[in-house]
């Protein structure tokens, strides 16, 4: 599972960091760094750590995961 992390600053200067949902395919984030690397944000993919079973097919389980985000 992995998800992309962004960066930037607000008007203060000071860095805002946001987490994106789980995604259970590396191309796909990997597809949504290229996209806001264009537009300008500091972006980058995180990898959850371990396997988990069952994982790319249970929707609700992956939901779950990117509510806690």
């Amino acid at each position: 599972m992995y998800r992309v992390v962004t960066k930037c600053l607000d008007h203060r200067g000071k860095w805002l960091i946001e987490y994106g949902p789980w995604l259970p395919d590396y191309h796909a984030a990997e597809g949504w760094v290229e996209e806001l690397q264009r537009l300008g944000y500091i972006a980058t993919i995180e990898a959850m750590k371990g396997s988990i079973s069952g994982a790319s097919n249970d929707q609700d389980f992956m939901n779950a995961l990117s509510s806690m985000a």
